[in-house]
């Protein structure tokens, strides 16, 4: 019986090509869509996630506001604030400060 189904629906795709072809294309545009979305989310929901105190994990970021609106979200902050904040703050047991745009690469020989 399912073999029937498989004559019968591979006679449509051949009889109907255009159609067919915009329903495999579409059907292939909507899977590559759904698996980069889930991708997506999985990895901004999974981030420090393997910390094993994330509870006392904080993330500084920097609003700025104009006139009572805010102008400006960002994460990138000023290169003193974690030093400012690990000497007036008590809590603040470390710190760490990212630099997503600048990649040192060390450049040289080692010595033997």
């Amino acid at each position: 019986m399912f073999s029937i189904y498989l004559k019968y629906a591979w006679r449509n795709l051949l009889k109907y090509k255009f159609f067919s072809f915009i329903s495999i294309v579409g059907l292939a545009i909507g899977l590559c869509a759904c698996i980069l979305i889930i991708q997506y989310v999985n990895a901004e929901l999974g981030v420090d996630r393997w910390h094993t105190k994330l509870d006392n994990l904080f993330r500084v970021v920097n609003d700025r506001y104009q006139q009572g609106s805010l102008v400006q979200h960002s994460t990138m902050t000023y290169s003193g604030i974690g030093k400012a904040m690990k000497q007036e703050i008590p809590e603040v047991e470390a710190y760490c400060r990212a630099e997503p745009y600048r990649v040192e690469v060390f450049h040289g020989r080692i010595k033997k």
